[in-house]
């Protein structure tokens, strides 16, 4: 029970998700949900989406590290020492959420670097703020460590993942589609199959922008943890 909407502004996208499953002594394993959106799109976009990729897959298949905040924390020391960030101006990182489905602890562990995620429940939108820094450059010493919150799950919560890109789409009568109006969106589409919701979420975004060229890379990813040692 998932959707994914993934709608680069160019060829190619500064904006990527990524997934695997380690083992952790039940039928279904930890289920890792990464979410990225990286400076610029095309092809320096994409650039960084390779480099944040290829240190996922480091630092979790390869070094084991299970935490969500550890693994940004990691992620961004090898992102200013691959850019030789503080020796020169460069600015260039990704906003991210980790999310990471335990389902013997029937719980989900998260930490973002500007991007939340959001948890629908019973109708009720319960939104998970993230850290106000990048995976990047930290200009504030006082903002080195991110935060990790654990969130004990329901049977049918729905949990949403998502770049700026789609409340960002501009129109130039209508501005910004904006947060609130994609959060209520979300509220309104949250009751269907996910295969409904994704054209449903598809249509909302065409309506708005009509014939305005996409302003920035889209990525929407919606999905249920239900199993049966849950209900």
């Amino acid at each position: 029970n998932n959707f994914v909407i993934y709608l680069p502004k160019d060829i190619v996208s500064g904006d990527f998700y990524w997934h695997t499953i380690i083992p952790n002594g039940t039928d279904f394993g930890c289920h890792y949900f990464v979410l990225a959106d990286c400076t610029g799109h095309g092809v320096p976009g994409a650039f960084m989406s390779l480099l944040g990729i290829s240190y996922l897959n480091e630092i979790i298949l390869d070094h084991n590290v299970d935490s969500p905040e550890k693994i940004l924390e990691i992620l961004r020391e090898k992102v200013i020492k691959s850019l030789h960030q503080g020796e020169n101006t460069v600015r260039d990182g990704m906003d991210m959420a980790i999310a990471i489905f335990d389902p013997k602890e029937r719980n989900i562990e998260y930490a973002g670097a500007h991007n939340s995620i959001i948890i629908i429940r019973d109708n009720n939108l319960l939104d998970f703020k993230a850290d106000r820094m990048s995976v990047g450059v930290c200009l504030k010493k006082s903002e080195r460590a991110f935060t990790k919150q654990t969130i004990p799950l329901k049977p049918n919560d729905h949990i949403y993942m998502f770049s700026d890109g789609y409340r960002d789409q501009f129109h130039p009568k209508k501005g910004k589609i904006k947060w609130q109006n994609f959060k209520k969106l979300l509220m309104n589409v949250n009751n269907l199959e996910f295969a409904l919701q994704k054209k449903k979420i598809g249509k909302f975004l065409d309506d708005w922008k009509e014939d305005t060229p996409q302003t920035d890379d889209i990525l929407v990813i919606g999905f249920t943890v239900n199993l049966p040692e849950m209900e």
